[in-house]
């Protein structure tokens, strides 16, 4: 599975600026979004746990999931290591790799 999450930054009205999160699919079908200023660690939680979700539901096996993060984005080796861990624990995740 690949999730490809794009980062924007919009000019709002009245001088209150704010960003949007999305993460698509690789058909280019939209997973979720998020413009309410959450991190952006706690988005990619968010994705990959829906991702997770939808296969439970839908009955598939155990997959490679696969993050292409935008320039904008850097996750620490560390931090990397960690969601790593955390949803390689999940019997329906083979592997988490951060692109």
């Amino acid at each position: 599975m690949e999730i490809n999450i794009m980062y924007r930054e919009h000019e709002g009205r009245h001088g209150a600026d704010y960003r949007a999160l999305t993460a698509k699919d690789a058909s280019g079908n939209t997973l979720t979004n998020d413009t309410s200023g959450m991190t952006v660690v706690e988005f990619i939680e968010k994705v990959v746990s829906k991702v997770i979700q939808r296969n439970v539901s839908k009955g598939h096996t155990a997959n490679d999931i696969t993050v292409n993060l935008p320039a904008e984005v850097t996750l620490s080796s560390t931090l990397q290591t960690h969601l790593v861990a955390k949803f390689t624990a999940d019997p329906l995740v083979n592997s988490v790799t951060f692109a």
